[in-house]
């Protein structure tokens, strides 16, 4: 008997979602009903612990799968730098393993979880989803052609593809202590430690800065919608480096200073989105920076 998802007004029998160990997978298993999680690294939020470069038709022969959200990968740029082939293996093996699996058992859609890495330094501002490629990093290439293969498919095989491709996510489930993890995440533990904030370079870089639940409502549109081709997801909103310093200082009512540090090789200037194209399906970002940091972190 075909299961209704109520959640996102959907018929499926099964949606698979890689990646739960992680940061956006997790938001997602606990959002989307009928979901199965799988991930490398056993969590809460994961079914089945395996690895997507692995037999995927022994880990699903319990399952019928009929859409997969594929939020798996290896996410570091500093890690990709150093090791590309590992880099590679992952998110580009891993993810044309997925998409054999949902070629051979004509699963209905794909969504896969893209980065805004993609881009590289901006041509123009705010990045559209047409904005020229030129990724910066091992991560960012590999990113991209997951994600053109998984177009590619959609192409060749009829699967329905969507590529979500996030700008700067936070959530309350970023690990401070992960050297990779993001600026917010790193900021809000010194600040809470009374430690002073690091700034590389002079802080009027600028980011787009999107709460995970704005990640997920989108990923869920997208297969309410069955969309299909690129879409990006921020807020539309930049947001320097030195004004998210000020106001986690501000949060965290403590009183610790900044330090200002040689700016990162490679590190881009200005980055924000144009979200056009995911407002046509529905999309309506609710992220609050200063509202959404002090719920998720000094409550």
């Amino acid at each position: 008997m075909v299961k209704v998802i109520t959640m996102i007004h959907l018929t499926y029998l099964m949606i698979l979602i890689t990646g739960t160990s992680g940061q956006l997978g997790s938001y997602l298993v606990e959002n989307v009903k009928e979901a199965v999680g799988i991930d490398i690294i056993p969590s809460r939020y994961t079914q089945i612990v395996g690895d997507i470069r692995g037999d995927i038709e022994a880990m699903l022969k319990d399952y019928e799968i009929d859409a997969i959200i594929h939020a798996a990968a290896q996410v570091s740029v500093v890690k990709s730098v150093e090791n590309p082939k590992f880099d590679a293996d992952n998110n580009v093996m891993g993810t044309i393993n997925l998409l054999e699996y949902a070629r051979k058992h004509d699963v209905e859609q794909f969504i896969y979880v893209s980065s805004a890495a993609i881009f590289g330094e901006p041509q123009y501002l705010p990045i559209d989803e047409k904005h020229p490629k030129a990724p910066k990093s091992p991560y960012g290439l590999s990113k991209l052609t997951g994600e053109r293969y998984s177009l590619l498919y959609g192409e060749l095989y009829g699967i329905k593809v969507a590529s979500v491709r996030p700008f700067n996510i936070f959530s309350p489930r970023q690990d401070p202590n992960n050297s990779y993890s993001g600026v917010i995440s790193i900021f809000v533990d010194r600040a809470k430690k009374g430690e002073e904030l690091i700034i590389y370079g002079d802080g009027t870089q600028t980011r787009d800065f999107v709460n995970v639940h704005d990640v997920v409502q989108l990923i869920k549109l997208a297969l309410e919608k069955k969309a299909e081709g690129e879409y990006n997801c921020g807020t539309g909103r930049e947001t320097s480096i030195n004004e998210l310093a000020k106001i986690i200082i501000s949060l965290s009512g403590k009183d610790v200073g900044i330090k200002y540090a040689h700016p990162r090789a490679g590190d881009i200037k200005r980055s924000y989105a144009n979200i056009n194209r995911a407002k046509e399906i529905g999309f309506n970002p609710e992220t609050d920076l200063m509202s959404d940091l002090r719920r998720f972190f000094f409550q």
